[in-house]
């Protein structure tokens, strides 16, 4: 693991749970995701979706 010194944005940190079937290896991706500043949880079934809460999140605390 490579040891990092600078301090990373609080606003941009996500927490990411993968179902018990998800398979990243084949393109499956499922869990549930949180932002982990403001609480808001989303499920996804698709990296899509995943991606999708992430740039609406990453939107809202950008225009606050």
């Amino acid at each position: 693991a490579r040891v990092m010194s600078e301090r990373l944005p609080t606003d941009r940190v996500f927490l990411i749970r993968l179902s018990g079937n998800a398979e990243p290896s084949e393109g499956i991706y499922r869990g549930r995701t949180e932002h982990v500043q403001t609480g808001r949880v989303a499920r996804f079934s698709s990296l899509a979706e995943l991606e999708q809460f992430i740039a609406e999140m990453l939107a809202g605390v950008a225009g606050k």
